[in-house]
């Protein structure tokens, strides 16, 4: 529950944000969804380095979100080639989805 509550305020409240996700990794540590969204917020945050440690990508290997959010992460610390190797598994996936068209859109700005 505190992790769909942090998802709430993701794009407004970034302490708050913060603060829910940690105590989230506190009450179930091992969680891929509180993992990815604590890894994310990180990112969002500025903090790519230790996002990119948090991101479950290794549990969670079919996530294109997860794959997403660490191709982000990656980009953003100057990792490119390994940002583009993640993002275009992500946007040559299968169906129609806006993570694709967001890993497209980066891929092509990098």
């Amino acid at each position: 529950m505190l992790n769909n509550l942090a998802l709430i305020y993701i794009d407004s409240d970034y302490d708050r944000t913060l603060a829910l996700t940690q105590s989230s990794m506190e009450v179930a540590p091992g969680s891929v969804d509180i993992m990815d969204t604590y890894g994310w917020i990180l990112v969002l945050g500025g903090a790519s380095d230790r996002g990119v440690e948090v991101l479950p990508a290794a549990l969670a290997p079919e996530s294109p979100e997860i794959a997403y959010h660490l191709g982000v992460g990656l980009a953003r610390l100057g990792v490119l080639v390994e940002a583009k190797k993640v993002l275009k598994k992500v946007a040559d996936g299968q169906g129609q989805s806006d993570i694709k068209k967001k890993a497209s859109a980066l891929l092509n700005n990098i």
